[in-house]
């Protein structure tokens, strides 16, 4: 008999059938650990091996290694969900430990209880089982509960649970004329943030993704970065910039369905005409304003002028952050919660924000490392681009108005996962690099865009579009149509001369238009392959 010899180990089996269940177990690079809780309801945790195919899962409880598929699941289900918790053992699955310099939680307040302690006491679970613990933990975190230590009429103490929202206009220790003092759930001192940033812990530990999200610093959005994000662009003009920075790589969850996304890809449009010539339109049609991104008056709002919502399109739903100064698309996202297809284009329709009260529920979390750059870059006092990497990407992808020298600022970022170039989203101006766009009129239309994109870059106002680079693009052509008819009225505007200015130039706007409108479902089409290359970002080997 044959043996089978596995392709990524010296195993040999037996059978076919042999391999294949020696694949399952030592080689399958994700599984799923399903398990019922006290009420019935049957939970998931979704786990990745980490180190490729012969690498390990990580416990996302209690961190230990184990290389088998049916060992991780009876770990989790045997060892973490039903042992007994030992006096002080944290049940939370947050990577952060204090620091030397930084008292542990139950030392913050001598004689008190921890954080968890009151959070089981107020949900009467302090003598439940661990699963049941966890349970009222992650129940807490997701609906954003926080304990409040109160005295009763006799004088002992007890814990009850109050809204986030409610908690924050409290300072630890304040004095009131009421019993209640807030308990804040500790966690580790950082500069850019005050407050607690429950919710993500779950997410952390259940996420198909989490050994990326574990190797990055989250902080929910404060109220310092939403007055950043609301300044005047004419009189901070670095902003277009800054905020584009800020966002990429950013989180948006949603408390009341759970769903969460990375945002990979954002590309802020100014308000105004005068700043952007491609502001979000607005008007009036028959009698009744159209809808915009402008943040609601409302105080229920979460943040202060800051609005997530999806907005309805021609082309589909499209997922924005709006400001009094800006509204930001997200064209490229990565759902966190379970696994699916990143979605990649101006469209988003695995995240939608269809009502008020999703928008509410929505809470933004940043990544350290952006806010950190995005800061940086809203001192500069000339900034033209983002970062010095990448510059061509970092051009919005825009179909219209390719006179206007705001069509071409770089304020288009990527987060620190996808940043590689080959994770972008396609642009009208990046087209051309594409390695499977083969010799013909898609890529000779491409290549004039590229050509364009880099002369305004360089000499803005001043810049031209050579006679010759036309010529090279229809010989590119390999066949008569559209794009050579388009590319021929092009050629034949440089009677007498060498090259033509790009700026202010409206018949070479109106070829260009119409260029950009035949090359939209190449873009969309190559896209597909981006999703590939945004999954291998994810991956537990990255």
């Amino acid at each position: 008999m044959t043996s089978i010899q596995c392709a990524n180990c010296s195993h040999l089996a037996s059978s076919k059938s042999r391999s294949e269940s020696h694949k399952s177990e030592y080689h399958s690079t994700r599984c799923q650990v399903s398990f019922t809780d006290s009420e019935g309801i049957i939970k998931k945790i979704s786990l990745s091996r980490s180190g490729g195919l012969s690498g390990d899962f990580k416990c996302p409880l209690c961190s230990e290694d184990i290389g088998t598929r049916s060992g991780i699941i009876k770990h989790v289900k045997v060892n973490c969900l039903q042992r007994p918790l030992t006096k002080g053992q944290p049940i939370s699955s947050s990577s952060t430990q204090p620091s030397a310099s930084q008292p542990a939680q139950n030392e913050t307040q001598p004689g008190k209880r921890n954080y968890e302690e009151l959070v089981l006491s107020a949900f009467g679970k302090l003598g439940a089982d661990t699963a049941e613990k966890k349970l009222a933990l992650a129940l807490a975190d997701h609906y954003e509960l926080t304990p409040l230590c109160i005295q009763d009429g006799s004088g002992a103490e007890q814990s009850v649970l109050s809204a986030l929202r409610t908690v924050k206009k409290f300072r630890p220790g304040e004095q009131f004329n009421t019993i209640v003092t807030p308990f804040f759930k500790i966690q580790q001192e950082r500069a850019l943030t005050t407050l607690p940033t429950p919710g993500l812990d779950t997410l952390v530990a259940t996420s198909p993704l989490s050994n990326v999200l574990r190797r990055r610093t989250y902080l929910e959005l404060s109220e310092h970065l939403c007055n950043m994000m609301n300044r005047d662009w004419e009189h901070h003009p670095a902003l277009r910039y800054a905020c584009a920075r800020l966002l990429a790589g950013g989180i948006l969850l949603n408390t009341l369905t759970g769903h969460t996304i990375m945002m990979n890809c954002i590309e802020v449009y100014g308000r105004k005409k005068e700043i952007d010539a491609h502001r979000e339109p607005f008007g009036v049609i028959k009698g009744k304003a159209t809808s915009t991104s402008l943040p609601p008056t409302s105080k229920e709002a979460r943040y202060t002028n800051v609005w997530p919502l999806s907005l309805h399109s021609n082309d589909g739903q499209k997922l924005v952050l709006g400001t009094l100064s800006f509204n930001a698309l997200v064209t490229s996202s990565s759902r966190l919660d379970y696994f699916e297809s990143p979605s990649v284009g101006g469209t988003t329709s695995t995240f939608v924000l269809s009502s008020f009260e999703a928008s509410v529920a929505t809470r933004i979390f940043l990544d350290e490392k952006s806010i950190s750059d995005a800061e940086r870059i809203a001192t500069d006092q000339d900034p033209r681009c983002i970062s010095e990497a990448n510059t061509k990407e970092q051009l919005r992808q825009l179909r219209t108005k390719f006179d206007q020298i705001s069509s071409y600022y770089m304020c288009r970022a990527s987060g620190d996962v996808t940043i590689h170039h080959t994770a972008w989203p396609y642009t009208i101006f990046t087209l051309a690099s594409c390695d499977s766009l083969k010799p013909g009129n898609s890529l000779a239309a491409a290549t004039i865009f590229s050509r364009v994109a880099l002369q305004v870059q360089k000499r803005r106002e001043k810049a031209k579009l050579r006679r010759k680079v036309v010529k090279k693009a229809v010989r590119l052509c390999s066949s008569d149509g559209e794009v050579k008819t388009a590319l021929s009225r092009i050629q034949d505007m440089f009677e007498g001369v060498r090259s033509i200015r790009i700026i202010d130039n409206k018949p070479l706007n109106v070829e260009l238009e119409a260029l950009a409108k035949l090359l939209s479902s190449v873009i969309s089409d190559k896209n597909k392959a981006v999703g590939k290359y945004i999954e291998d970002c994810f991956s537990p080997d990255q």
